[in-house]
């Protein structure tokens, strides 16, 4: 695939979509790039690749479809925290058009920087057929990423928002925490540093993280979390929600 890449689009340029597009164009450069943000635009009639890094909304898969239907590219790449089932069902939208099809979601921090992060992190690739798979990983090769394909996309996709759910839940249990000990007034540092005692003695083998117990702020953590309760309703996530919700009342009535 890499050799046969001239053209590349990327719609979304926020914090993933836009070092993204930097990386890509640093390799192919005729790759454009378009924000929902952006006034209308018209788009390259056929692309080679087509990556999609808008948030997850009701609308995503008729939205992808749509600049799908726009742009024609041989290999459509969802790099977008979505629900699982998302990438199967634009495959099967979009099979008698012959377009492969992925999920590969990006992890990292953006206080890390991003770019940094894409070459960092392995990209786990979730093919909606062993094609796809193949065509996705020689393309993200060329690109210089480290890559591992896995069965299909519902690994990738519940992966992404488990590794988003289990962050939310640590910061929930911090958040918990800090209220029992405001409750007692009792001084959270030296108990974080007893926390942090055993993190760094036991090796890390047994980490106890530590967190400011502040709400859940950004636009992927708690938006994962909704995104996975939506499908397998749980009394744990929503123990989480709850408790993100009652933070932020509290801060808001400190202030």
């Amino acid at each position: 695939m890499s050799g046969q890449v001239k053209s590349v689009l990327i719609i979304g340029l926020g914090e993933v979509g836009k070092p993204l597009f930097e990386v890509v164009r640093g390799v192919y450069p005729e790759t454009e790039a378009y924000d929902l943000q952006m006034e209308e635009k018209v788009l390259p009639r056929k692309v080679d690749v087509l990556h999609i890094c808008y948030p997850y909304d009701k609308k995503f898969i008729h939205e992808t479809v749509k600049y799908v239907a726009k742009t024609n590219p041989k290999l459509l790449l969802i790099e977008s925290t979505v629900a699982p089932g998302t990438t199967e069902a634009l495959g099967l939208a979009l099979k008698e058009r012959n377009i492969k099809v992925a999920h590969s979601p990006v992890n990292g921090r953006v206080g890390d920087g991003m770019k940094y992060c894409l070459y960092n992190y392995t990209k786990f690739i979730g093919p909606v057929t062993p094609e796809a798979g193949e065509m996705a990983e020689a393309y993200y090769r060329s690109l210089g990423f480290k890559t591992k394909v896995f069965s299909s996309p519902f690994e990738t996709e519940f992966a992404k928002l488990v590794d988003l759910a289990f962050f939310a839940v640590i910061l929930g249990w911090n958040q918990e925490m800090r209220r029992i000990a405001e409750r007692y007034n009792i001084n959270f540092s030296e108990v974080a540093e007893f926390l942090n005692d055993v993190t760094v003695k036991s090796g890390f083998r047994f980490p106890r993280p530590v967190y400011d117990g502040k709400p859940i702020g950004g636009h992927c953590v708690i938006p994962a979390v909704k995104m996975l309760n939506s499908v397998y309703p749980s009394k744990f996530l929503e123990a989480v929600l709850e408790s993100n919700e009652k933070r932020r009342m509290e801060c808001l009535g400190k202030e």
